[in-house]
């Protein structure tokens, strides 16, 4: 029983913080009320919350009003629709659905073999819990390895999640032999089992070696046998400071004397202290930072782990819950590709690092359940269970309290929570659609078209299909691998195969394109000629892949974008079959329109439309049979196409199947499929394409957009006593976002203290910024019309404020007031509403030259010199009219009269680098006029303070790969960074005497102690807003920026990793000399944004 009530205590936490979503990521750094530094965290991860409570359960009472207000301030966020509050680091604890899950796996760690030595064959049994990765590469089909840690998961190394990924197979030890047994053939494993993935679960960032760890979800659950049995972790705090002179590592990767080692290997090898570890790697050219998430080993001639390990364990005997059982405290990460050559160690990712998201990872969605009348079920949503859904309206309705008896058959229901929203385990007959998804959807002005009609793949009608979205991927040969459709103002609706394993090459969703190679698209009509508005370029907040997606099967998933996007002429929604009378209908032929390949084999740039003839399941898998088509299709496919050279090909993926039909009183296009398998010559005869079937997966759909949205959620509260439903009602504040998008709660004006300051500051005569943020707070009236503001937890008080001074918009940041009221609204608006920061991931590894157009934002400053025009200082573009840099580079010399922006070499007319055998050229770099110059008005060359200026352009800027803006610190929980954070400087060397080089530099460096810069330019640096920066080994510093330049550092940024910048060169050495380990002082832009944010506003 109090297991099950442990599950409702969680679901009445969701409805004491419901719904409200910030730019947070798991575990990303939050302030605590006391102003230290925490972590954003699930409840139940967070001993002293979860504990509060427990506690009051226990006792049998509500919260006091002490504890909510307290709690309140302890809220960072809801992330994939689980309630995070912010955590100090010592009350983390693992989470306890998790923990429990891997306490119950009694079997792990058992040791059946002998001992391992270095590098020989593994003995029969001896590593029970070995997964080998199976791809669908017929040249390398086994690239990876796993470990199996409960029944249902396999932990392996995120970079191994490739589109190709098809299976786990348990209980391998030769991978040539259909059953491996012992030498004297007497003693045989039992067969091996080969299990299909059913979910991915990846944390990881690329660029950056870091976070390289996945969890795999398989399709059913594992019987233990004598050769698969799960591995232990190290869930005991006794285990995970632990570190071991030397560990076990095991694998089929290569060998000394072949590509792969055909049966399972072994081997001890030594730990290496991570400083050393970075030195010997720097050799080879490891630029990223080792740390706490990272063990090194190996290093032993000819003994490590090799390519084809990557993903296995690396673990150690130890004492466990009492008994000796091997551990693992790693997952091979990565190397320098020299398989036990010279003193190169591996790194392996620090698995007790990662036990906080591993425990909080695991879950039972989606598994079968039984309904307290034994009919199987399935674990669903409660708004999607017709039964339970009227059950709470009618409650609601009521006002009454839910009776013992009810209570106890909701608890007997209750299946788990997922993503934050309470499930229970419903009769599949009874399913409805989630009312939120279609509410959600039927709001959409959606599937208005204007073509007439289509004939046989030709190109389409500019504006006709203003639904088709454009998945744009980190790939120069091949960016626009799969296609989508737009369904509402925030989701994308595509194929699982075009997300899964892509994740993080996946820039953004274009928009409103036609006519990829042009940046407006326009057609003549007559003497007219007619053109879209610009194509729109919009970031991905989540990726949601259908949780049992396996090769043809569940082909299905769903984008969420960063911001919703604005209906226009050329960008609207497609409708989906929302109502029951259009997923009944089968249509004889259908719509497909895409960039895919065409008759010649080349990818079109123009967006292209044919029909298709409907196919029916049975005759397609016919058809398909001869091509290889091994698996079953069903009703979850539509099958279309088999007209001589009209199909979808390879760059429709994803792609919408439609057509026109009557959805509620009007002719509209409606989406019945997904393009999501063909074979590989498109459009041969008789060959049909297989589509994922929209209408079966509304369901799917309607719950998933529904989770994804932010309005509150319906909850499932048990009353344990009637004291419990307060915590349902309107006597604690509802969750919601400010105007700058900060969390919030819904309270009266007077409950607000930064409307009291205001008040105060202003005498009531409040400017007209503040009257617009006021406006905007105003949060939906209550039932008795009670008019309530949006307001962060941290200012909301139980009491009016007699006297407080005001933080109004400064020309500084005050740090002990609340951020983002700080800001200036239009500002703020103008910088989140724009894309910024576009990692371009080109690189040059271990070097200090640029790659084309990897930093889009530097400026260069033009002045007119004795001898013509010269560059002497540098800038960054924040927005399509505006150039950060430093006071001082307008108080020189000689006039300013111009920027140019998207230079590259400044000795070169056109910028061009080889790569491979092709010339990859830049376009022009272009220069702008100046408007005019605006310098902080407390700036002072001789005190060195408040070295910071905006320069507006004479025009705006048209943004381009090579020309887009910097992000700046505009959310609460960038705002600030730490010592020893790595950053990036680069420029062209522009000092005030006008050294400097042709091509653009870079240089990575680290922050430094404050005090650092102070000591060195006897200043007070903390006092003048500085950030200090360098190396003080290498002695890098702004000798390779410019004066003005940024200070850049790649990280999250309203849940994307972006480059933000955070300082501008302001102080440093007069030349660059590396003998030097002088550090550089940068103007600190945290400090500067309330000024930014109100000199941007035009």
């Amino acid at each position: 029983m109090f297991r099950t009530s442990c599950c409702f205590l969680l679901i009445v936490v969701s409805a004491f913080f419901a719904g409200t979503a910030v730019g947070q990521q798991y575990a990303s750094e939050c302030t605590l009320p006391n102003r230290q530094t925490g972590h954003c965290m699930p409840v139940k991860s967070c001993r002293p919350i979860y504990e509060t409570f427990l506690r009051a359960k226990s006792e049998n009472r509500k919260l006091s009003a002490d504890e909510v207000a307290n709690l309140q301030k302890f809220f960072c966020g809801t992330i994939s629709n689980t309630v995070h509050v912010c955590c100090a680091a010592t009350d983390i604890q693992l989470n306890a659905d998790g923990l429990e899950i891997l306490k119950k796996q009694e079997q792990c760690g058992v040791l059946t073999g002998n001992k391992v030595s270095n590098g020989v064959e593994a003995a029969l049994f001896s590593f029970p819990w070995m997964a080998l990765l199976v791809y669908n590469d017929t040249r390398d089909p086994y690239k990876c390895g796993g470990s199996l840690i409960s029944e249902r998961y396999v932990l392996t190394a995120a970079h191994c999640l490739k589109p190709d990924l098809h299976l786990v197979r348990l209980g391998e030890h030769r991978i040539s032999t259909e059953r491996d047994c012992l030498p004297n053939g007497l003693v045989c494993a039992p067969p091996v089992e080969n299990i299909e993935i059913e979910l991915a679960i990846p944390n990881y960032s690329f660029r950056r070696f870091s976070h390289d760890i996945a969890l795999l979800r398989l399709k059913r659950a594992v019987q233990y046998q004598k050769h698969i049995k799960p591995i232990c972790l190290p869930i005991y705090d006794e285990l995970r400071p632990k570190r071991y002179p030397e560990y076990v590592i095991s694998g089929w990767g290569r060998t000394d004397k072949a590509p792969i080692s055909d049966v399972l290997m072994a081997a001890v090898i030594p730990f290496v202290e991570l400083p050393e570890c970075q030195t010997v790697l720097q050799k080879y050219r490891l630029r990223s930072r080792l740390n706490e998430s990272h063990i090194c080993a190996g290093n032993r001639n000819l003994v490590d782990s090799c390519d084809g390990d990557s993903g296995g364990p690396l673990g150690y005997k130890d004492m466990y819950n009492g008994h000796p059982r091997f551990i693992q405290f790693g997952v091979v990460a990565f190397g320098v590709n020299l398989c036990g050559e010279g003193d190169s160690p591996n790194v392996y990712t620090n698995v007790s690092h990662y036990l906080q998201w591993i425990t909080d990872n695991i879950s039972k969605y989606g598994s079968p359940c039984t309904t307290t009348d034994n009919v199987a079920g399935i674990c669903v949503p409660v708004k999607s269970c017709k039964p339970a859904f009227d059950f709470f309206a009618q409650l609601r309705e009521s006002g009454r309290v839910i009776t013992f008896s009810e209570r106890e058959e909701i608890q007997s229901l209750h299946c788990g929570t997922f993503r934050g929203v309470a499930h229970i385990c419903c009769d599949p007959s009874k399913l409805q659609l989630n009312p939120d998804g279609v509410s959600l959807l039927e709001k959409q002005k959606c599937g208005i078209y204007l073509t007439n009609r289509v004939t046989y793949g030709y190109e389409a009608k500019l504006m006709g299909y203003p639904w088709m979205a454009l998945l744009v991927y980190d790939d120069e040969r091949d960016p626009y691998k799969c296609g989508g459709s737009l369904i509402s103002e925030q989701h994308v609706l595509t194929a699982a195969h075009c997300v899964r394993g892509r994740e993080s090459s996946i820039m953004y969703v274009r928009l409103g394109e036609h006519r990829k190679s042009t940046a407006i698209d326009c057609v003549k009509l007559g003497p007219k000629t007619t053109c879209a508005p610009e194509p729109l370029e919009v970031g991905i907040q989540d990726f949601i892949l259908h949780e049992n997606y396996r090769s043809v099967y569940n082909d299905i998933a769903l984008l969420r974008l960063e911001r919703k996007v604005a209906p226009d002429v050329h960008i609207k929604p497609i409708c989906l079959p929302i109502y029951e009378n259009l997923r009944s209908l089968e249509h004889e032929q259908y719509v497909i329109s895409g960039w895919g390949r065409t008759e010649t084999g080349a990818s079109s740039d123009v967006l292209r439309v044919a029909i298709v003839p409907h196919v029916d399941v049975a005759t397609c898998q016919n058809y398909l049979r001869p091509f290889g088509l091994t698996y079953q299709l069903n009703s979850t496919h539509i099958c279309a196409g088999a007209k001589n050279l009209v199909d979808t090909c390879k760059g429709d993926s994803g792609g919408p199947l439609g057509y026109t039909d009557i959805y509620n009183g009007s002719s509209r296009f409606v989406q019945y499929g997904v393009v999501s398998v063909g074979v590989s010559n498109c459009g041969e005869r008789n060959v049909p394409g297989i589509y994922a079937n929209v209408s079966h997966y509304m369901q799917w759909i309607t719950d998933h957009i529904h989770e994804d949205d932010t309005s509150p959620k319906t909850t499932v509260a048990p009353r344990e006593s009637p004291e419990t439903t307060e915590i349902n009602s309107r006597s604690l504040e509802e969750p919601c976002l400010t105007p700058l998008n900060s969390s919030g709660f819904c309270v009266p004006y007077s409950k607000c203290s930064l409307f009291q300051q205001w008040d105060i500051k202003y005498g009531g005569n409040l400017p007209p910024t503040i009257q617009e943020y006021i406006k905007r707070a105003q949060c939906p009236k209550t039932d008795d019309n009670l008019i309530l503001y949006c307001c962060e937890p941290e200012t909301i008080v139980t009491a009016p404020i007699k006297e407080r001074s005001g933080n109004g918009l400064n020309l500084y940041l005050n740090p002990m007031q609340d951020f983002h009221s700080q800001l200036n609204v239009e500002g703020f608006d103008i910088l989140s509403g724009q894309r910024c920061g576009t990692d371009n991931g080109n690189r040059i590894a271990g070097g200090n030259i640029t790659m084309l157009a990897e930093f889009p934002w530097m400026a260069l400053l033009i002045y007119q010199g004795p001898s013509g025009e010269e560059f002497r200082c540098g800038g960054s573009l924040i927005t399509s009219r505006y150039v950060l840099t430093a006071a001082h580079c307008l108080r020189i010399a000689y006039p300013l009269i111009g920027v140019r922006l998207g230079e590259y070499n400044t000795s070169t007319e056109e910028d061009c680098m080889k790569m491979g055998p092709k010339l990859k050229c830049n376009p022009p770099a272009e220069n702008f006029g100046v408007e005019t110059t605006i310098l902080h008005p407390e700036y002072n060359r001789r005190e060195r303070v408040n070295d910071i200026a905006l320069i507006k352009l004479d025009r705006n800027v048209e943004f381009k790969k090579h020309i887009e803006p910097i992000c700046l610190p505009i959310y609460s929980n960038i705002v600030w960074t730490q010592t020893d954070d790595d950053f990036l400087i680069a420029g062209w060397g522009y000092m005030e005497d006008g050294h400097a080089s042709d091509v653009l530099l870079k240089a990575q460096i680290k922050q430094l102690p404050i005090n650092k810069c102070s000591e060195a330019y006897s200043i007070d640096a903390s006092k003048f807003r500085y950030l200090c920066a360098g190396d003080e080994e290498l002695g890098r510093d702004t000798c390779r920026g410019d004066s003005g330049g940024p200070l850049i550092q790649f990280a999250p940024y309203n849940n994307r990793r972006r480059f933000i910048q955070y300082g501008v060169v302001a102080i440093g050495r007069n030349a660059c000399k590396l003998t030097s380990t002088l550090p550089g002082a940068y103007t600190h832009v945290s400090y500067y944004m309330p000024w930014i944010t109100n000199n941007i506003v035009n």
